[in-house]
């Protein structure tokens, strides 16, 4: 297959034909409904990359009309700038927005890009990549997203939109399970809907096939198996990532947390990140970790600081293999590992007021709803119901933070004490069948 010259982005969605592989045992209708046998969904895309598809009516006229009004000199080749705009053009035009978020101009693409555009682009090579970016229907997108979204999609997100450093990346680990699948979900559409670019990453071993919106933020660990063990795996990798990000602070979280993010970045505020600072509910295990234990379910926050300490200073290799001997050492629990390596750097767990580790009913989620900065153990249904009594807020009164009334850092006091005590018999029962 001839390459594009306009390197950037067409011989991105000209690759999408080689990484869809070889099409084998796909039958089509008349009507252009294909099928594919087995699991080759792959093989499905490149069928449909190749064009067996009828084109819609009108498609090549629109490229060449294109292709025509950019190639003002009328030479049959787009020059360097003419190449910038057919590029976005097509992308503006074929790719799936939710992936792409918003698309820069020329200029800024030009900036981006430099000197990867050539120029010179034919008719021919044009029109190619213009059949290969395009996507029709909702089956393509699924099947395109499944199986590019940790190479090309995710490649073209952050090279066509400029990623700023996010002052919290929020790191969700999470499972392939149908329970993590829907906590997820729930996640992306409430709490999380809104985060600015860069500020979410999800660690996981396989992408659901139906996230399809949540392609950019998914940080694949094929590492960290969905099991006990597995968290602390993805625990280790979301403070890498995290760390890599050049974000100001790393809060690990799991698929069942639902967060406030304007109150807990607030409530960070009054720290200063390149401190080295470990946040959360401390006590779980502590004598385990002379860090003053930690319990990682309300959510674990790490300043650029710690993570200098923790991560730059041995290296990214050495701190995931000293992560992963210490979980090993303590029954795999990933917040107890990350306590203790906190803890080889003299690092002590703060308290950080809002942070619920335990499980609360309904009523109790409506009353610390203004002040807590995140839950856990909540269900999706419970996600939504909190999101919705959130959005019938003024939003004067959530622009105010937190209110911190007495009455509910001395009810927040008393259930962190009952869940740390709770955590530690539990942790003391899994540690001795893990001996065992």
């Amino acid at each position: 297959m001839t390459q594009v010259k306009f390197a950037a982005g067409c011989t991105l969605l000209v690759a999408l034909h080689t990484l869809s592989g070889v099409a084998k045992d796909v039958s089509c209708d008349t009507s252009s409904n294909c099928s594919a046998n087995d699991d080759d969904e792959a093989s499905l895309v490149a069928l449909r990359a190749r064009g067996s598809r009828q084109p819609k009516l009108g498609f090549d006229e629109k490229v060449q009309e294109i292709f025509k009004q950019l190639d003002t000199n009328e030479d049959g080749a787009l020059q360097r700038d003419e190449a910038l705009e057919a590029g976005l053009q097509l992308i503006r035009g074929s790719a799936p927005t939710s992936v792409l978020g918003s698309i820069p101009d020329k200029n800024e693409l030009q900036a981006l890009w430099g000197d990867s555009v050539h120029g010179e682009l034919n008719l021919d090579e044009f029109m190619q990549a213009a059949e290969l970016a395009r996507s029709s229907s909702e089956l393509d997108r699924m099947l395109w997203w499944k199986k590019t979204t940790t190479t090309t999609a995710t490649w073209l997100s952050k090279t066509l939109t400029p990623q700023p450093v996010a002052a919290v990346v929020y790191s969700i680990g999470t499972g392939n399970h149908s329970a993590a699948r829907l906590g997820l979900q729930a996640c992306l559409s409430t709490w999380a809907s809104n985060l600015p670019a860069g500020a979410l990453q999800i660690i996981g071993r396989d992408q659901p096939a139906e996230m399809i919106y949540s392609a950019t933020a998914w940080d694949p660990a094929p590492e960290c198996e969905d099991s006990h063990a597995g968290g602390a795996c993805k625990d280790a990798v979301g403070l890498v990532k995290g760390y890599k990000s050049g974000t100001g602070w790393v809060v690990l979280l799991g698929d069942d947390n639902y967060v406030f993010p304007h109150r807990l970045e607030l409530a960070l505020a009054q720290f200063d990140p390149q401190e080295p600072r470990v946040l959360g509910i401390p006590g779980c295990s502590a004598a385990q970790c002379s860090a003053g234990g930690l319990c990682g379910g309300g959510g674990q926050v790490f300043s650029s600081g710690a993570l200098e300490l923790m991560i730059r200073a041995s290296g990214v290799e050495a701190f995931l293999a000293e992560q992963k001997k210490e979980a090993e050492e303590v029954g795999n629990f990933g917040d107890l590992a990350n306590c203790r390596v906190a803890s080889n750097r003299s690092l002590h767990v703060q308290e950080l007021l809002g942070l619920h580790g335990w499980a609360e009913s309904n009523e109790e989620l409506a009353k610390d709803s203004l002040e807590a900065l995140t839950f856990h153990y909540i269900t999706p249904a419970q996600m939504f119901q909190v999101q919705k009594s959130l959005d019938s807020m003024p939003s004067a009164l959530m622009e105010t933070g937190r209110l911190s009334t007495s009455e509910y850092v001395q009810r927040y006091q008393q259930a962190k004490l009952k869940h740390v005590n709770e955590q530690q018999q539990r942790r003391t029962s899994l540690s001795a069948l893990h001996r065992s």
